[in-house]
């Protein structure tokens, strides 16, 4: 399933940092993302949002955090 990054800021309430680039799919897992996958970094025993950058590397096209943007596409 492929969409853009403004649609899901629109679905989530959030702002579009960067451009509206398409995604194709979503993880969770900074391990497992796939080039093209939107990165939702969750907080739980470990904070997600450290392992952003691994995410990136392995081909993530945006993430989807509550922290300030650092660059790049964030939702």
């Amino acid at each position: 399933m492929r969409f853009r990054a403004e649609m899901v800021a629109a679905a989530t309430g959030g702002r579009l940092h960067g451009p509206d680039v398409e995604i194709d799919g979503v993880s969770f897992d900074s391990r497992v993302v796939q080039p093209g996958q939107l990165f939702v970094p969750l907080v739980a025993e470990r904070d997600g949002h450290d392992f952003i950058d691994a995410a990136i590397e392995r081909g993530a096209v945006a993430t989807l955090t509550s922290r300030p943007p650092r660059g790049g596409t964030e939702i």
